[in-house]
């Protein structure tokens, strides 16, 4: 999985003239956690953008704005062309809100992809459930369904 603002963390870190261990200790975060983020491997939330913007005295929206003036756009189909096209006409506030939504879209369908399993079970393997009992387990399933995706 894979997320866009890596390289932006690693150029202001190292702009910053900071090293992994340096961010660290300003986020909190694993000096592993870091290099898996800068390096794309890693999933990043909402919260962990703050997290770095802050410890790199920048904005969240300057990370994002590295990641429209770096990105290197190799070949496009028909339908990209048009994109970028219409893109290109935008204004400069439009574009950026153009990319944060893309960037969410991109989060959002790789956070489709994760792959995740809730599992209930009893200790009576004879046991009967009710309809409603069944319902009850669903209904608590899906609660941890979506208490998950808010992470």
């Amino acid at each position: 999985m894979k997320n866009l603002l890596g390289p932006a963390i690693k150029s202001f870190r190292k702009e910053k003239g900071m090293t992994q261990s340096d961010l660290s200790k300003l986020t909190g975060f694993s000096q592993n956690t870091i290099s898996n983020h800068e390096n794309q491997n890693r999933a990043i939330t909402e919260k962990d953008i703050a997290t770095y913007a802050s410890a790199l005295g920048v904005s969240p929206q300057q990370l994002f704005d590295y990641v429209t003036d770096h990105s290197n756009v190799v070949t496009f189909s028909k339908d990209s062309e048009s994109i970028i096209s219409i893109f290109n006409k935008l204004d400069i506030k439009r574009k950026k809100e153009v990319l944060d939504f893309a960037t969410f879209k991109l989060y959002e369908q790789q956070r489709n992809e994760e792959i995740f399993t809730i599992a209930a079970h009893s200790d009576d393997p004879n046991k009967k459930v009710s309809k409603e009992e069944f319902k009850k387990i669903n209904s608590f399933l899906d609660e941890l369904d979506r208490k998950f995706d808010k992470k």
